[in-house]
């Protein structure tokens, strides 16, 4: 179980990835991460890959989500169809950091969007999940969730209301 002082707001910045995108069902989601070919795509380019993975959930329906599967990388390169260069978002988010199985992942997720309709905090529709697996026991794993805030509208100042030019000038003769 995610605490309310678990979950908070902080700048992030943008993380660059090899990844690979897909259209996948929410039923089938937790299996497409696992069997992603970017590791593969990865090696067969010859790209060196940082120790992070990361998958960006680009918005969501009730069947489906696209996301980008992917691992950091130090350096941009020239993404093709099968493997890409991309992204992950940066800005003010609200994160909440898990420790253990991935399994309970979505309880984090459901944890930060009631901690954030609770406090009236707008998502913009894009997270994204960062992970590092320390061994082979999954309860060593950690995985820290991303959810970019909407920003608010900027405001303009009001403007100074100016009399008509006619009644100006009727004025100053």
């Amino acid at each position: 179980m995610i605490h309310l002082l678990d979950i908070g707001i902080i700048e992030v910045a943008p993380l660059l990835l090899a990844a690979v995108r897909s259209r996948v069902s929410v039923a089938m989601l937790s299996d497409a991460i696992a069997n992603s070919p970017v590791w593969d795509r990865v090696r067969e380019r010859g790209i060196e890959p940082g120790e992070r993975k990361v998958v960006i959930y680009w918005g969501e329906s009730d069947d489906e989500v696209t996301v980008d599967i992917g691992v950091e990388v130090t350096e941009p390169f020239r993404g093709d169809d099968d493997l890409q260069c991309v992204q992950a978002p940066g800005g003010r988010a609200v994160t909440a950091t898990h420790t253990g199985s991935a399994h309970l992942l979505p309880s984090v997720h459901e944890r930060i969007r009631a901690w954030s309709a609770e406090g009236e905090r707008p998502l913009s529709g894009v997270n994204w999940e960062v992970s590092v697996e320390g061994s082979e026991d999954a309860s060593c794993n950690q995985t820290q969730v991303f959810y970019l805030l909407q920003e608010p509208k900027a405001k303009l100042p009001a403007r100074k209301k100016w009399p008509r030019f006619n009644e100006r000038a009727a004025r100053s003769f």
